[in-house]
């Protein structure tokens, strides 16, 4: 039996959206064009809208055919033939998550020693060693934690987006998911058609088991954040590097001069320096992770995926 198809020229379409209104066997894409539903079947119900748009399009884009080739079987055997097209799949831009220092020195808080501005020495060089040895008790002394305080924000940041499956739109591989449902959604929905019958499917037919490997939970674990800041702490110079960054301030009283230390100067160079060792450490433990985790997401996607085709494809 002959049937007619709804086509489209998307040469033509000049994305004015007007044939989208009203119609169901039509969408639009990303750049705003339309695009026929697949299997793009006139049935006597929607002639009527389908008409209304190839009439409306002002470029002439949309036709319907019902050419001798557009027999069910052949419609049916031009689905197989897409359902059985390999996935594809490409790694995001490295640039995504890309760590940058610049985007983390908020997240770490300036820090002051407890004698901080506290006029109590009695010349500048008494204040400045006081300030010197408060800096490597009470901050330098931190540099672990803080570098840990950046690998944590970073992975929350970034990372989690492409490595950690989360439910929410903007992940990557939740994202992924969502279009092969769509998809799957879109084959159900044109083998019913066809065959004139309502499948079943099993509940759990539109989701993916995959979601987190082991290169995900070991990079998750709070074990390798430590070992991670470790390794940016022992990149950093010694904290008698840092004294000519402690400042001092003196006044005068009416019997004699006080003086006072500031570690501010110091702080920031020391908290620079650590974004900046961070940019190596994760570029060489993180980076390669994100890649093995969704090269393994992938891959057993691919392999779910083929299991719900090859389903589908008993049932036509």
């Amino acid at each position: 039996m002959n049937m007619k198809k709804l086509l489209i020229d998307e040469n033509l379409c000049n994305a004015c959206g007007m044939c989208i209104i009203g119609c169901e066997l039509l969408t639009e894409t990303d750049e705003g064009k339309a695009k026929v539903i697949p299997p793009g079947i006139v049935e006597d119900s929607s002639l009527e809208s389908v008409l209304a748009a190839v009439n409306i399009c002002p470029v002439s884009a949309l036709r319907i055919d019902d050419s001798e080739n557009d027999t069910t079987q052949n419609v049916l055997e031009e689905l197989k033939s897409r359902m059985l097209k390999p996935l594809t799949f490409k790694m995001p831009d490295k640039n995504l998550y890309a760590y940058n220092p610049d985007d983390y020195r908020d997240k770490l808080p300036m820090m002051k020693t407890a004698n901080e501005g506290k006029y109590q020495h009695k010349s500048y060089s008494v204040a400045e060693e006081k300030g010197l040895k408060e800096f490597r008790d009470q901050i330098y002394s931190q540099k672990t934690a803080m570098a840990q305080q950046i690998i944590i924000a970073y992975k929350h940041d970034k990372v989690y987006k492409f490595m950690k499956y989360e439910e929410v739109d903007g992940n990557y591989k939740y994202d992924f998911h969502q279009k092969l449902i769509e998809q799957l959604k879109g084959y159900v929905k044109e083998i019913e058609i066809l065959t004139a019958r309502s499948l079943t499917l099993p509940n759990d037919f539109f989701g993916f088991k995959i979601k987190n490997s082991d290169t995900f939970k070991l990079v998750d674990k709070y074990g390798m954040d430590q070992g991670m800041a470790s390794a940016v702490a022992a990149e950093i110079d010694g904290y008698s590097s840092y004294s000519c960054y402690i400042d001092s301030d003196e006044k005068d009283l009416a019997t004699r001069s006080i003086a006072c230390f500031k570690t501010t100067e110091a702080v920031k160079e020391l908290q620079n320096d650590l974004l900046r060792e961070a940019k190596y450490v994760l570029e060489e433990q993180i980076g390669p992770n994100i890649e093995a985790e969704l090269k393994t997401f992938y891959e057993k996607t691919d392999e779910e995926w083929k299991e719900k085709i090859q389903y589908l494809l008993n049932l036509m």
